[in-house]
């Protein structure tokens, strides 16, 4: 796949792969949403994404507008043409309205009909070798989770940086940068960024595929690191993949979903209970009205209780904590949520509000 908007990447990028030998059966089905996105982003990722795939590899892309603004983002109508010129299975989907993030990535796995899936945002670029050692990871674990390492494009200030630590969360589902190890060898992490990663469906159907009843991005990545380390599967960031993340402009986090990975898990009293105490839940609850938002919810948090049962989850919050983040304290009720994601002499801040 050759276009005039797959440029090179910066030359601080070159170094975002292995040199590796492996060759994978697996066929990876491509799932990329996208909202009100620029157009030449959009376009990079996916040509980026497709040049970089064998193509015994690739069983298809499915590609998502989840409701975009048609009238003010004019030049997306030419997104379904252009795709259709590709010489490789497409799905397109067009949403009339705005279905959210979640929505959109159940939806392409469950249209998904390749044994793997590959999820990316609407907004980055990849080169080839970066898929190779991710499916080494699922390949292996097919309960795995496997994300690449992100490099940061902050094309509005024009600045440059990595992020290349484990990711961990406080008992309000906040994100905490969990130090790694920098031998260039994959290593375990409570969630990942969400960006961008590779599962086996099969897994993702056992473990009912993301947090069902929630709008936004940002908190998805937490209840999927919980399913997965609670159902004895694992997450893990894989050094020799690296994605290039372009900054854009996006909605803020809905801050309802902050807490419903915590309501769903903490109400069946097998992971929160023992690091979220009641008074502080109730504090955030308050402050987001959160019991009244999750009335529409019950079945799913039903449905959570029968997916541990069934999978025979055995795991809790408590093994989470003491194996993978033994270094992070416990927060009390007035913990700001912003925190500062260091990486070497630069970093990537990620605001949030106070709860």
């Amino acid at each position: 796949v050759r276009t005039t908007c797959q440029n090179n990447m910066s030359e601080q990028h070159v170094r975002t792969t292995c040199q590796n030998t492996y060759t994978s059966r697996s066929k990876v089905s491509v799932i990329i949403n996208y909202h009100n996105e620029l157009l030449s982003l959009l376009l990079r990722s996916v040509y980026t994404v497709l040049a970089s795939m064998s193509s015994h590899n690739l069983q298809e892309l499915i590609l998502i507008d989840d409701g975009s603004d048609l009238i003010a983002y004019k030049d997306l109508t030419e997104v379904e043409p252009l795709m259709k010129q590709l010489a490789v299975p497409v799905k397109f989907y067009r949403f009339k309205k705005n279905r959210g993030l979640i929505y959109c990535r159940r939806f392409g796995c469950l249209q998904a009909t390749g044994d793997t899936v590959l999820i990316l945002d609407s907004h980055v670029e990849v080169k080839p070798g970066f898929l190779e050692p991710l499916l080494r990871v699922v390949d292996g674990n097919y309960k795995a989770i496997a994300a690449p390492i992100f490099d940061f494009w902050d094309t509005f200030r024009d600045l440059y940086s990595s992020y290349d630590d484990g990711l961990g969360f406080d008992r309000y589902m906040s994100w905490l940068g969990i130090e790694s190890p920098k031998d260039g060898k994959n290593f375990k992490t409570p969630a990942i960024l969400g960006g961008a990663f590779v599962a086996k469906k099969k897994f993702l159907e056992e473990i009912d595929y993301f947090g069902n009843c929630m709008e936004g991005w940002g908190f998805e990545n937490i209840e999927l690191g919980l399913k997965t380390w609670m159902c004895d599967g694992e997450v893990l960031y894989v050094p020799c993949s690296r994605v290039l993340h372009f900054a854009a402009k996006r909605r803020p986090m809905f801050h309802g979903d902050r807490i419903r990975p915590a309501h769903m898990w903490h109400n069946q009293g097998i992971i929160l209970k023992s690091y979220f105490p009641n008074e502080a839940y109730e504090d955030v609850n308050r402050a987001h009205k959160i019991d009244t938002d999750l009335e529409r919810c019950v079945e799913t948090i039903e449905s959570n209780k029968e997916l541990l049962r069934k999978n025979k989850c055995s795991k809790d919050f408590s093994w989470l904590r003491r194996n993978l983040m033994p270094k992070v304290e416990s927060y009390d009720s007035e913990t700001t949520i912003a925190h500062t994601l260091t990486t070497g002499a630069k970093c990537v801040t990620m605001e949030r509000s106070t709860v």
